[in-house]
């Protein structure tokens, strides 16, 4: 399961995984935050939820392509 940095840091890997993040990230705060949101009350958002919502995707996206990208080369 070892993953290089070099294979994590490529931009096809960096590109999937912000796309992929974009997805799942904005579907996770509509649900999580969804009303504050909407109602534009921005300073009841909790902006480090926020944050975490987009990178959590982005790590295990990037994780899993750089993994998979690695086992196709094997």
């Amino acid at each position: 399961m070892k993953v290089t940095f070099q294979e994590l840091t490529t931009r096809k890997v960096i590109v999937r995984a912000i796309k992929t993040s974009l997805i799942v990230g904005t579907i996770l705060n509509l649900i999580n935050q969804g009303d504050l949101i909407i109602a534009q009350n921005f300073e009841l958002i909790n902006w480090g939820k926020i944050i975490l919502t987009y990178s959590v995707p982005l790590l295990v996206s990037g994780f899993s392509i750089a993994r998979t990208n690695s086992l196709s080369r094997k």
